[in-house]
């Protein structure tokens, strides 16, 4: 340490001045290329940055708010779902007067076939209407006019 200080007070005035210019100039130019304009850089991606994630933020909480609203609907089907399919089918058919022109089975991939035979098409419907409004998906509905006017065949599928 001794040897620069000598260095230092061997040089005339206007060399230490050139020195210290050099120095603190050299200073700047990594303080300004390592520290300042990195940083200066990063504001300027972030301006441009945060604004497009804050409309992603509103559209995933407007999807949460949608999404809460779905499942709360589909919650309060399942728990306004009859214990079992066969039980509601029946009660709503001998409620519309439909139970004796009604037959199930089985279909596949654990679906619900119901065959109505010669019914009033009212009735046919609101037994569908009915199906879907306790939360049942209907997958297939088929109405086809029987020999019978004002009266029908139909075929409807509940998914599993």
């Amino acid at each position: 340490m001794s040897g620069l200080k000598q260095y230092w007070q061997g040089l005339e005035a206007r060399e230490r001045r050139l020195l210290l210019i050099g120095g603190g100039l050299a200073l700047a130019i990594v303080f300004y290329s390592l520290l300042w304009e990195p940083w200066h850089e990063r504001i300027r991606s972030l301006r441009v940055e945060v604004p497009s994630k804050y409309q992603d933020l509103v559209w995933l909480t407007w999807q949460k708010d949608h999404l809460r609203g779905v499942l709360s609907k589909k919650q309060a089907r399942a728990l306004s779902k009859p214990a079992s399919v066969l039980t509601f089918i029946e009660q709503s058919a001998t409620r519309l007067g439909l139970r004796k022109s009604l037959s199930i089975s089985p279909g596949r991939n654990g679906q619900t076939r119901i065959i109505i035979k010669q019914a009033p098409f009212d009735q046919a419907l609101a037994f569908a209407q009915a199906l879907s409004k306790a939360g049942f998906r209907l997958e297939a509905v088929l109405f086809k006019g029987a020999d019978t006017p004002g009266q029908v065949d139909a075929t409807l599928t509940i998914g599993g």
